[in-house]
């Protein structure tokens, strides 16, 4: 097995969306502290408005931020039915 040495490293917990200044409720668009709220297409409680990547969850990670952006755009543009697993 082979070990990696490594001289730091960066941890970053306790992420919080900052989403006062986006001023969602002038849309309609429903959050917690959590992040913005969406159904399993990706919609947010605006029918028109999807979102997706580290401010809807579960995962931040950059290949669900990727998975969520492809279908919450196909989903807009092209009204399709498919929901996000």
């Amino acid at each position: 097995m082979q070990q990696a040495r490594v001289s730091a490293f960066l941890v970053t917990a306790g992420l919080e969306p900052d989403l006062q200044r986006l001023e969602l409720e002038k849309a309609s668009v429903k959050y917690t502290s959590q992040g913005i709220l969406i159904d399993g297409t990706l919609r947010t409680s605006a029918p028109n408005i999807y979102a997706s990547g580290d401010i809807v969850g579960p995962y931040q990670l950059a290949s669900a931020a990727h998975y969520q952006g492809i279908l919450a755009a196909t989903k807009a543009l092209l009204r399709i039915r498919r929901k996000a697993r």
